[in-house]
């Protein structure tokens, strides 16, 4: 899991494409990720918006 504030994603465009796939931003409430996953894939990132850490916490520990 890496943390990267919605207002210093357009430094770390670079860095997210090398990451292993998939992609999945989360934030409290699911807005900023969204506006994260917009301009990521505007910029060619395949990423999904997980919407709140709350969920995205819950679904991952059926994946483990």
């Amino acid at each position: 899991m890496v943390n990267i504030p919605l207002q210093d994603i357009t430094n770390h465009v670079e860095e997210i494409k090398s990451m292993l796939k998939p992609i999945m931003l989360c934030c409290a409430s699911g807005n900023r990720s969204g506006q994260a996953t917009a301009y990521l894939k505007s910029m060619g990132v395949d990423c999904q918006n997980g919407g709140s850490w709350f969920d995205v916490n819950y679904l991952t520990q059926f994946m483990q």
